[in-house]
């Protein structure tokens, strides 16, 4: 099942409500000018989210807690290019950092990225099920 609207029709409250209470499982998109995010949801629970504003880009937002340096970055940038390997793996095989210290981190930014979805005052949003679900 679906869901799209608008906040100002439906505000994050309400939708937040909707995937909890029906544990739903997929994506909620969300757009606002050039804005897109997205939250990934498993039974109701959130449990990823994605951003294509640069602050909340894993490494920039490991930068910004500490756990990395910019060199660092950049060398983990490099071997991400080479061999298309996740950021946080590649950060934890080069022990930049901790495992858990990349999850950590992942959790502190899906919460931010949502808190900054609370000052979103319109925008549009879009529920989808995982692809091949059957409802």
């Amino acid at each position: 099942m679906s869901l799209s609207g608008r906040l100002k029709t439906m505000d994050l409250a309400e939708v937040l409500q909707w995937v909890t209470i029906g544990r739903k499982t997929g994506s909620l998109a969300f757009v606002l000018d050039k804005t897109k995010v997205y939250i990934y949801l498993k039974d109701g629970r959130i449990i990823s989210s994605l951003s294509n504003d640069p602050t909340k880009k894993l490494g920039q937002f490991l930068i910004f807690q500490g756990v990395l340096t910019e060199a660092q970055l950049k060398k983990v940038l490099e071997i991400h290019l080479k061999t298309g390997g996740a950021l946080g793996s590649i950060v934890v095989q080069e022990n930049f950092a901790s495992q858990e210290d990349v999850q950590q981190a992942l959790v502190k930014r899906t919460e931010e990225v949502i808190y900054e979805l609370f000052l979103w005052e319109d925008g549009y949003f879009h529920f989808s099920d995982p692809p091949g679900l059957i409802a």
